[in-house]
């Protein structure tokens, strides 16, 4: 960068910086969205009974569908409390409103005036369900407007309603999508950055002879800037650029975004809810060997007949460095996994009905009396015993490695947290003899899904423990054709015991359409099958957003949420009582 360039820069930046500088009272009082999620989000569903979201607003928010958008920080208010009430009283607000549109399915509300018919149909409702609301409103509508007079603006009353819309989304049509695909998986992201908060975005495909015809354009500006999206398809490089980029990327207007299938190097992670749905992929033809599975259709309750195409391979990558690197480094959680099942499997189980035992069994003493007097061959079986009972298990870790696993979680790689925990559990799994098997998954559309085994039943361990560090991330997350396939591996089994481990994010998705509910709802039908087969599972989410949709798919007690393989202390113990149990 030239010198004139640089001087400008960073003169840029320090008027930024000054003019975004809260005062030090402000700073006190401010409340921070991320602080306060989990509970306004459990607030919105305890309101509607829906699996609403809180997303994070470009500005004041609102409500779209099913999410609630609402600012990143809000400090308008004399002191915290009030701050963290003004939060309250929006989703309240908001998920009324969410109630009246799904009752009144032909209302938009759009934006909401203050104490016109719209804002009166809703804190109407809302005041009559909940009295003291009222006292709380009026507090904060005043604190609202002495903020506004303070600064001599004129009072914006949308910071306490917003805009209030259902979703009418439409479908993109199938004809301008093009679904063929390579088989190469992604490569690692080199950068991850998460961006300005974005409410709605329109998703844009480009047709690849549009891009080729493109011709190259050149604007004489001095100052490094990056382009919005005007129209014209630009080539992709793929280069790792976006720390560079950050400057301009903070200026740009993130409403148009475009779908490619090239290799992605930075990740710019951001909130939205997609203003298009994509359709479903076509039909492609391979000649490589593949499983076919249904998937559960939720809007019909019936099933798309070998809809998925499951590709599985053996993976014989191996990194023996970082095996021992994920011992050294996880000493005392080691060593507890191994307190937890050597608990398990010296536990003294009572035996009944033994020839040989500590303690008589007085319903077997008298049947043998009876059978003796009827002239009947007793059953000279009459004890019962305290012994060890070895468990007949068998094991599978299914791990998720979609691009969003490259992500971070209280500052762990989602991706690491999980291959380490697959490493720890198969130490300690392998020195108790069970039997288990370590895969993991991706997708690219449900022609595509992508299943790798790094550790089979059969195999050694000693032989098989480098091969984990040869998962890595790419591709989406296509949750239904991954379980299916892995309860069909533990069907071929024969322990009495079978346990599927699920390592994931927790959000179902793919390219084409496996979004919301049609996702959550395969996932959930995947599941039926896996307790119809009579196998169990059990998941660990290694991500903190991942409680929000978990519960909609497994159930309250069948997952545990972590962020790094320390947590897994207090985890294991509820995984082994399940096993104990089952």
């Amino acid at each position: 960068m030239e010198l004139d360039q640089l001087l400008f820069k960073k003169f840029i930046n320090l008027f930024k910086k000054k003019k975004s500088t809260l005062t030090k009272d402000e700073a006190e009082r401010t409340v921070l969205l991320d602080d306060i999620r989990g509970t306004l989000t459990i607030l919105a569903r305890t309101v509607t009974g829906k699996p609403l979201e809180i997303l994070t607003a470009e500005r004041e928010g609102g409500l779209k569908g099913k999410y609630i958008f609402l600012p990143e920080k809000f400090y308008y208010l004399k002191n915290k409390d009030l701050n963290i009430k003004y939060y309250q009283y929006r989703v309240l607000y908001l998920a009324t409103a969410y109630n009246i549109l799904t009752a009144n399915t032909n209302l938009d509300f759009g934006n909401i005036e203050p104490n016109d018919k719209k804002d009166n149909l809703i804190t109407g409702k809302l005041i009559n369900e909940y009295p003291l609301i009222e006292i709380i409103r009026d507090k904060l509508k005043s604190e609202l407007e002495d903020y506004f007079a303070s600064k001599n603006l004129t009072i914006d009353y949308s910071w306490l309603l917003g805009n209030i819309r259902s979703d009418h989304s439409k479908e993109m049509d199938a004809k301008t999508l093009d679904d063929s695909f390579d088989d190469k998986a992604l490569p690692k992201s080199d950068t991850v950055i998460k961006a300005k908060p974005i409410e709605e975005i329109e998703t844009i495909q480009i047709e690849k002879k549009g891009q080729e015809d493109w011709v190259l354009t050149h604007n004489f500006e001095k100052v490094e800037t990056i382009e919005e999206y005007s129209g014209l398809p630009r080539d992709f490089d793929g280069s790792d650029s976006l720390e560079d980029d950050m400057e301009a990327l903070s200026e740009v207007n993130m409403r148009n975004t475009i779908r490619v299938d090239e290799e992605t190097h930075s990740i710019y992670q951001a909130e939205f809810v997609s203003n298009a749905l994509i359709a479903d992929s076509k039909e492609s033809g391979t000649a490589e060997a593949h499983y076919l599975y249904d998937e559960y259709n939720f809007k019909t309750g019936t099933y798309r007949k070998d809809y998925c195409k499951v590709f599985h391979r053996l993976i014989k990558e191996s990194d023996l460095e970082y095996y021992r690197n994920t011992i050294s480094g996880n000493g005392i959680v080691l060593r507890n996994i191994r307190k937890q099942f050597a608990n398990f499997y010296n536990k003294r189980m009572e035996i009944k009905r033994v020839e040989n035992g500590e303690v008589l069994n007085i319903d077997a003493l008298t049947d043998l009396i009876s059978d003796i007097y009827s002239g009947h061959t007793p059953n000279e079986k009459i004890y019962n015993s305290k012994r060890k009972k070895q468990k007949d298990i068998s094991i599978l870790f299914l791990l998720d490695q979609s691009l969003s696993s490259d992500g971070y979680s209280a500052g762990n790689k989602i991706i690491d947290v999980e291959k380490q925990i697959a490493i720890l559990m198969g130490e300690v799994l392998n020195e108790y003899e069970i039997e288990f098997q370590v895969d993991g998954f991706s997708s690219k559309t449900r022609n595509n899904c992508n299943y790798n085994t790094v550790k089979h039943f059969d195999r050694n361990w000693n032989k098989s423990k480098g091969n984990i560090a040869s998962l890595m991330p790419g591709g989406y997350t296509r949750m239904g054709p991954a379980l299916r396939h892995a309860n069909y591996l533990l069907n071929q089994r024969e322990a009495r015991s079978k346990w599927i481990v699920f390592l994931t994010d927790g959000k179902p998705n793919d390219y084409d359409k496996y979004e919301g509910k049609y996702g959550i709802a395969d996932v959930k039908q995947a599941l039926r099958e896996i307790h119809q087969s009579f196998n169990h599972i059990h998941a660990f989410a290694i991500e903190q957003n991942a409680k929000y949709y978990l519960p909609l798919m497994f159930g309250v007690k069948n997952y545990d949420v972590l962020s790094n393989p320390k947590e897994m202390i207090m985890a294991i113990t509820n995984f082994v009582q399940r096993i104990i149990n089952a």
